[in-house]
């Protein structure tokens, strides 16, 4: 595997600093890698050890109880020989025990004797494993195995399949075992023996992992119990195995379970990924646990009819188009997931018979029959509902009250009143933490019935995320929308007759905030920042205070999107008293609200500003005129400011930290900042079609620029100090016909990536500099106009380090330049608007190191090289072909060419280039 790997990576290229980091612990992985040096990370110190392990065994401790235990404590330490691992796993399970007795005996076990070679298994893992808190808690750790060495492990998949197999305990005290199940997690995460991998957009864990040796203990400690077979293994008898998973076993032999002898009674689960369980489902009478997963499945299997005892079954990703009846018998069912089973449309009503069932998740449903999901009142996990007449109604989930995590909702606008819309009962379900909201509002002008229903549909304090969609009213039910003290994240979207915002600036808890959409909102006052009442003649805000202390508004919010506002003007800011306004904002994001002309500009925290098809350049000057805005940005990008002449210098001489400056389709940007070597921190600078941009300020202090792109520009030469940019690794000068040629670049050695198409002069005559770029793997070239075929390419042959050749074509021609088959080195080739090109001629064949082929708005191109000469490109592994309408054709099943491609790895036919 090691050599394969090695191989690949050798493959890939890269400029002549560049180097490969492999991480192991073995040295013959060092040495098969042919590694020229070789770091052996030694143990931690003794003082870096005690260091580790007192942030995790002491975290929650008080002094007193310190000071007692450090004794043996830094024995312990010591006996975990300075690997980290260790020493945070013991120190996590110490953490829980507080009185000396616990200590000692943990110091004194005899685990600490074992040698680590002789099971391959670190001592300090098993005494963890020893003093989890329960078997059933080690049961599910060892469980965990059944997945191969680095994989991730999805929180509910864990959960799911646990409680299948009864591994978790329950008490009377606890309603839920998916709460049980969830302390397991956090009692392994506090030990190391799960990571965390992932989090979701509010920061709530959704992927673990597991260290390779955790994976080895679980391994160890499941003894006979694990079978996990993967590509090569051999398998003997299972008669003993209680879980079985089988990952792309290539040469699978079912000698051994088609036997009619072998009755596996024992098996409890079974888990097959990309593979066939051949007659294994005939024999496995009481699994607990089935999950077949990408098997290309059309129709779930008959015989898993017969599995009565069956509570979790996995039908990911298989093209199945119809949910059979006989699932409908399968009565102990806790789990059912059709994930990415997007065929299936709807379910038989006896679906209700489930009446166990507690996870359900069908992502392509859309029929539902009336009452099923009433029914099922133990359900937690829920598809997509949508209210139909006939189908669900709304009222079915008044009687589900665990419904966690999610619930999405569709069909709102056939909900007839209030109190409809109350007996959902949402404000008790306090487990719910993501909750979107979507009417069809295309022939619903009923705007006093949306008001009413959302009023209706108040959802509980606990709620994390809320997302309203096509909502019809005027107005929000700001009475419930103020009192959502955990919110993170609120998005409102085609809410096409509201014509202000709720009042948000008071929620402590949010972090993000987008507004889309919105075609009646055309100013953002002061109601968005908090409640006004009037009393008399007298407007009175809810923050008025005696109190001359400043108020924040948003004081955690971090993201704001305002996108799609047509009729926007304004968006003011608070109107009296001490205030700050967000004051920890981060991004701020503005597209497509053509008509807004004011808004606030003191953005102190801001890092990523976004502001796109708005044609005042107003107040984009004004955020970065003001010095305390620019002072931590780090990306700004600006498209489609029609108004826009110049940007303000104050933004090359405070902004120090920025790193990415895109400006796009600004007709009249005529001036950047004079200071713009300033930009110390810059390194992505991309202008495209600003044809008025006819010169450019000197780049030459700028040492840290990486990319550097013009397309469409009006300059008239590149800008002066190019040659200081060291360390520049992109460069393109497209389609700017007054730059003719550029400077000596020999410095550049950084450089690998070219692009100077229409630059015809340059590859009439190719400077010898062009030749010094030690690290140039990528060049594009032509689109030369006014020529009836390409200049003389043999210049190509000098640039011994290219790998990647676009080439760019334009009306009259009608054929590739044949001196590109002598680049055997070429390892990518991409062929763009070649509009008269019919065939991809048979000389490709010769381009023996070609990895990647890709066609590219060749409209006329239907004729790929002769099968021979497919063949000959032995190591072609990606195809793509985009917007070539009559060899996409071709290419298809049933097409005259599809039977050349026949070997490829990866054939695409949408907006992916290789070359890229």
């Amino acid at each position: 595997m090691w050599d394969a790997t090695r191989s690949s990576l050798e493959c890939i290229g890269g400029s002549h600093e560049s180097m490969i980091l492999v991480t192991t612990r073995a040295t013959v992985v060092a040495e098969t890698m042919h590694a020229f040096v070789v770091h052996s990370l030694p143990e931690l110190s003794e003082d870096d050890s005690w260091s580790l392990f007192n942030r995790v065994a002491f975290a929650k401790m008080s002094p007193e109880y310190i000071s007692i235990l450090e004794t043996t404590g830094k024995k312990v330490v010591q006996k975990c020989k300075g690997v980290p691992l260790a020493i945070k796993s013991i120190g996590g399970m110490l953490q829980k025990r507080s009185h000396p007795y616990e200590w000692e005996k943990i110091e004194r076990s005899e685990i600490w004797d074992l040698l680590e070679g002789d099971t391959g298994i670190l001592p300090s893992l098993m005494l963890s494993y020893k003093n989890l808190s329960s078997s059933f808690l080690q049961k599910c750790f060892s469980f965990c195995a059944t997945l191969p060495k680095g994989s991730h492990m999805g929180k509910s998949w864990l959960i799911n399949n646990w409680m299948a197999l009864g591994l978790v305990q329950q008490y009377e005290n606890r309603d839920l075992m998916e709460d049980i199940a969830e302390d397991y997690i956090n009692a392994l995460l506090s030990i190391s023996f799960l990571n965390v991998e992932e989090r979701d957009g509010m920061g709530e864990i959704v992927w673990y992992g597991m260290h390779d040796l955790v994976h080895d203990l679980a391994r160890s400690v499941s003894k006979h119990e694990l079978l996990l077979l993967e590509a090569d293994n051999q398998v003997t008898a299972i008669s003993d195995v209680r879980h079985l998973a089988i990952y792309e076993h290539k040469e699978l032999k079912t000698d051994c379970w088609d036997k009619e002898k072998v009755a596996i009674e024992n098996l409890r689960t079974l888990a097959i990924y990309k593979n066939s369980p051949g007659g294994l489902l005939k024999h496995v009478k009481y699994l607990r646990v089935l999950d077949l997963e990408d098997m290309g499945l059309k129709e779930v299997p008959e015989c898993i009819a017969g599995l009565k005892c069956l509570k979790f079954l996995g039908l990911v990703n298989n093209p199945i188009k119809e949910f059979p009846e006989f699932i409908t018998k399968l009565f102990n069912l806790q789990s059912l997931h059709f994930n990415e089973c997007d065929q299936i449309k709807e379910v038989p009503g006896g679906l209700s018979n489930l009446v166990n069932l507690r996870h359900l998740d069908i992502p392509g449903l859309i029929k539902l029959p009336r009452g099923v999901i009433g029914q099922l009142t133990c359900l937690q996990t829920l598809p997509i509902l949508g209210v139909r007449e006939g189908g669900f109604q709304i009222s079915e989930l008044g009687g589900l009250p665990h419904i966690s995590d999610k619930l999405e909702i569709q069909g709102l606008e056939l909900i007839k009143s209030k109190e409809d819309a109350k007996s959902a009962s949402l404000s008790e379900k306090s487990r719910v933490k993501k909750l979107r909201l979507f009417w069809n509002t295309d022939n619903d002008d009923d705007w006093v019935k949306h008001e009413e229903v959302l009023d209706g549909l108040k959802p509980n304090r606990n709620l994390r995320l809320l997302d309203i969609q096509g909502y019809g009213g005027e107005n929000f039910p700001s009475f419930w929308l103020m009192r959502m003290d955990m919110i993170k994240i609120i998005e409102l979207t085609d809410c096409r007759r509201c014509r202000k915002l709720p009042t948000l600036g008071h929620l402590h808890s949010l972090e993000k905030l987008k507004i889309k959409n919105m075609e009646s909102l055309e100013c953002i006052g002061v109601e968005l920042y908090c409640y006004t009442y009037t009393v008399g003649a007298s407007s009175i805000s809810s923050s008025s205070s005696s109190s001359n202390s400043e108020v924040k508004y948003f004081p955690s919010l971090k993201q704001l999107q305002l996108l799609g506002l047509e009729k926007l003007t304004e968006w003011i800011e608070p109107s009296s008293g001490e205030w700050n306004i967000f004051p920890l904002l981060e991004e701020l994001q503005m597209e497509d609200c053509p008509e807004l002309k004011t808004t606030p500009y003191k953005f102190h925290s801001l890092e990523h500003l976004t502001v796109k098809n708005i044609t005042s350049g107003l107040l984009l000057s004004k955020i970065l005129s003001n010095k305390g805005s620019v002072t931590c940005l780090k990306i700004v990008q600006i498209e489609g400011i029609t108004e826009i002449t110049d940007l303000p210098e104050e933004l090359a001489e405070y902004c120090t930290s920025l790193k990415t400056l895109r400006i796009h389709r600004c007709q009249n940007l005529c001036r950047l900042p004079e200071s713009l070597s300033k930009l110390i921190s810059l390194e992505v600078l991309q202008i495209k079609v600003c044809p008025n941009l006819v010169s450019l300020p000197s780049l030459s202090s700028l040492e840290t620029l990486r990319e550097l792109e013009f397309y469409n520009v009006g300059l008239t030469s590149v800008p002066e100090g190019l040659q200081s940019c060291k360390s520049l690794e992109r460069l393109w000068v497209d389609c700017c016909p007054k730059v003719e040629t550029l400077p000596d670049l020999t410095g550049l050695s950084h450089l690998c990536d070219l692009n100077i198409r229409r630059m015809t002069k340059m590859i009439n005559q190719p400077p010898d500099w062009l030749y010094r770029l030690p690290c140039l793997t990528k060049l594009t070239i032509g689109g030369y106009l006014g020529r009836n075929e390409f200049p003389d390419m043999s210049f190509l042959w000098k640039i011994t380090s290219l790998e990647a050749l676009n080439l760019c074509g334009w009306g009259k021609l009608q054929s590739l330049p044949e001196q590109i088959q002598h680049l055997t080195t070429l390892k990518r080739l991409g062929i763009y608007d070649f509009k008269n090109l019919e065939y991809l001629p048979d000389w490709l064949g010769n381009l023996s190191s070609l990895d990647a082929l890709s066609t590219t708005r060749c409209e006329n191109l239907r004729k790929l090289p002769t099968e021979d000469a497919m063949k000959r490109l032995t190591k072609l592994s990606y195809l793509t072909i985009l917007e070539c309408p009559l060899l996409e054709k071709a290419v298809k099943v049933n097409g005259t060419e599809h039977h050349k491609i026949s070997n490829i790895k990866d054939f695409e036919l949408e907006t992916f280039d290789p070359t890229d």
